[in-house]
């Protein structure tokens, strides 16, 4: 009704219907002031429509913090002030499509992926730069990790928090040399002159 214009947060969490939910966000008028949006819906992963281009673009045009979990993105709509992303146990996403969509969000600071699968990259794909990004957080199975560590270039002084413990929550354990790899990549991705003396990992 009349306070929906006027909300400066949503948390929506364990709740049915997604799909009704998100309809309804489609007959909302715009909520200008609407800065963080967190939605957690019960059940296995979602799959049927996410969020639309026009909701994030018009109707929460100044939104700074978005929580989803299993809920699409819509890659590719630009949200000039969204600063923290975080996504949950998303369907597998095609690689070069979300690094075209990053590149939509230039105020990005914080991003978060837990568990969002990864279809293999295209040859011709190159990594994408987010020259504000200084929290990138990422986990998931050892391999997908190093995906996500050589596609996106962060701020050079980013706190880069790598979890690849998938495996061992489903009683089997990574590969050691998926392992190691994502440890040598770690350690490429230290700037020498800002971490004079950092460890060499073989």
């Amino acid at each position: 009704g009349k306070l929906v214009p006027r909300m400066r947060a949503l948390d929506v969490h364990g709740f049915d219907g997604v799909t009704s939910l998100l309809q309804k966000f489609s007959e909302w008028p715009a909520i200008p002031l609407l800065e963080t949006l967190r939605l957690v819906p019960n059940g296995d992963i979602y799959d049927g429509p996410g969020l639309t281009p026009n909701f994030i673009g018009n109707t929460v045009p100044n939104l700074s913090r978005l929580e989803m979990k299993f809920i699409r993105f819509p890659w590719g709509t630009t949200a000039p002030r969204l600063r923290h992303l975080e996504r949950v146990e998303s369907h597998t996403v095609r690689l070069d499509f979300m690094l075209h969509g990053l590149q939509c969000l230039p105020e990005l600071e914080v991003l978060i992926l837990d568990n969002v699968r990864v279809k293999a990259p295209p040859d011709d794909y190159t990594a994408t730069e987010c020259a504000r990004l200084r929290h990138f957080a990422i986990k998931t199975l050892p391999c997908e990790c190093m995906v996500w560590l050589c596609s996106i270039i962060t701020h050079p002084l980013a706190f880069i928090e790598i979890d690849a413990s998938v495996d061992c929550q489903m009683l089997t354990y990574p590969d050691t040399g998926d392992l190691a790899e994502l440890a040598k990549e770690m350690g490429c991705q230290l700037d020498p002159e800002v971490f004079e003396g950092r460890p060499v990992f073989s």
